[in-house]
């Protein structure tokens, strides 16, 4: 067999390893109390196992009002690599009534040279974000109080949003407004026909790790009327429980440990120059 045909057989069995992303694949570690960067342990080796993955890894950290944390490891292609998310929720269950808040943290990320949804990235993510203290988040618990009378005529119904779907107010049981705040302010506010077993609104915020805008989105779903259907209810979460996080110390961190040139790209171009070569 000449050199060539030695190259034809690396570059046809070659592309499955040069494409992929390794991750961390873990079950979810469940705390019985609120975990912090101090007392946060990696999963066993019978928890936890790499896997090839073609789209993006993460790493996510959860904490309950009732004391319990969790905490995730996975692939998923719906979270932007190189990202930071985080979300404060604030729900109220409509049978009991009972108010409850969800705070979290996620790492999204790619490497071919290590799995980078690692516990030391997300120790140091949960030393550099600040998030708004209970009371102050406490402080909207009105918006998500039904009425005794809903009336679905004070919700709003405007969008210029896609997949904004306008509901007959004959079937509304919920106002429903979605406000995101990136290059252009985005809105969709209409009515959700299904019967209702929360109030709740869920603010999160995209944080670029290379240093690009970030991105909020708050959702409020409610049954108090105008007050919770209008567009001054979403500005004022926003500016009342707005989420920090230190993203130049983290993004110096990050390009410390990996930034290695993707073998895939090194792949594709190896690949063109050997075509060239024999279509000469």
């Amino acid at each position: 067999m000449n050199l060539i045909g030695y190259f034809s057989i690396f570059f046809f069995f070659y592309p499955p390893y040069a494409c992929t992303i390794q991750c961390h694949v873990c079950e979810t570690h469940v705390y019985d109390y609120h975990v912090t960067s101090n007392d946060l342990s990696f999963p066993t080796e019978e928890e936890c196992h790499i896997v090839l993955a073609h789209h993006g890894c993460y790493i996510l950290v959860e904490w309950y009002e009732d004391g319990r944390s969790l905490v995730s490891y996975n692939t998923d292609q719906t979270v932007p690599y190189d990202s930071v998310t985080t979300i404060i929720e604030r729900q109220m269950t409509t049978a009991t009534g009972k108010y409850e808040t969800r705070k979290s943290i996620g790492y999204g990320c790619k490497s071919n040279q290590t799995a980078c949804n690692d516990i030391d990235h997300i120790k140091r993510l949960m030393d550099l974000v600040t998030f708004p203290i209970l009371n102050e988040i406490e402080r909207f618990d009105y918006l998500l109080t039904p009425t005794m009378n809903f009336d679905a005529n004070s919700c709003t119904q405007i969008s210029n949003m896609k997949n904004c779907s306008q509901t007959n107010r004959t079937t509304c049981r919920q106002c429903l407004s979605t406000i995101r705040y990136s290059d252009q302010v985005d809105i969709c506010s209409s009515c959700l026909s299904d019967e209702p077993n929360r109030n709740y609104f869920i603010y999160r915020t995209t944080f670029h790790v290379n240093m690009g805008p970030r991105v909020e989105e708050i959702k409020l779903i409610c049954q108090n009327g105008e007050i919770c259907s209008t567009r001054v209810s979403i500005e004022q979460i926003r500016q009342n429980l707005t989420t920090g996080l230190y993203l130049r110390e983290f993004h110096r961190s990050v390009a410390s440990t990996m930034k290695p040139v993707h073998n895939c790209i090194l792949y594709v171009m190896s690949f063109i120059g050997i075509f060239r070569f024999t279509h000469k």
